[in-house]
């Protein structure tokens, strides 16, 4: 397994992560950016049913997975163990955002265990101040390498959005946000007037395109089209 080191900002230094053009950003960068990031939101599900937020540390992100780590006593830990998925979204403080949502997997084998243990600790040497010596192994290790997502930034004008997926191939039909139906398009504009990034474009048919690279997903465009020719797309 490839000790792929990735330096760790941190929220508070987040805005000194290089920015990425849109050619550069892949499933490999917006794994890197949220462990770049390390202070990422974690979405669980509760035993209740009901929607559970954290902030966990990435502890790695390489060979197509991104790692993290739960202490066997919380909550946290059991409600991954139960539903075997989590959501994350990372954000800088100049407002670049990656979220990405997937199965997690959780070696069971106690010493695949202790070795992914102590291998995370080795790449977060912190992580010894708040468990020292042996107390470490009340944590175990779980990392996801099967999943979507999609990185968004706000800074850049006009707005930058790239879905990926790691593990599998992206599903164009998960991408989320509106696309527009060609044999539908009766080409009146109506879609291009309201759209607040002005990402809608007429095309040499004469009917009309978003530009989804630039698209806030608001849903303007879908609720002004007067012949129904601007669909919803997936579940983001």
């Amino acid at each position: 397994m490839a000790d792929e080191r990735c330096e760790a900002y941190g929220l508070a230094a987040s805005a000194q992560i290089p920015v990425a053009t849109y050619e550069e950003i892949d499933a490999g960068y917006c794994l890197r950016f949220m462990r770049q990031v390390r202070d990422c939101s974690f979405a669980t599900v509760d035993e209740r049913g009901l929607p559970s937020v954290r902030v966990i540390d990435v502890m790695h992100a390489g060979d197509g997975r991104l790692y993290f780590l739960a202490p066997r006593g919380k909550a946290f830990y059991a409600e991954v163990v139960r539903t075997g998925h989590i959501a994350i979204v990372a954000q800088t403080t100049d407002f670049r955002t990656c979220r990405l949502k997937g199965a997690v997997v959780h070696p069971t084998d106690a010493a695949e265990q202790r070795r992914l243990v102590d291998w995370m600790f080795e790449l977060n040497p912190g992580m010894d101040e708040l468990y020292p010596g042996d107390t470490r192994y009340a944590c175990e290790v779980f990392y996801i390498e099967r999943g979507e997502g999609d990185y968004f930034d706000l800074g850049q004008k006009p707005l930058l959005r790239k879905a990926f997926a790691i593990g599998e191939p992206l599903d164009a039909s998960q991408l989320g946000g509106f696309g527009i139906d060609e044999a539908t398009c009766t080409g009146c504009g109506a879609c291009a007037g309201v759209c607040p990034q002005n990402c809608i474009a007429r095309t040499d048919r004469g009917t009309y395109a978003i530009v989804q690279s630039a698209c806030l997903h608001c849903g303007l465009c879908f609720e002004a089209c007067p012949s129904g020719a601007v669909e919803k797309l997936g579940s983001k």
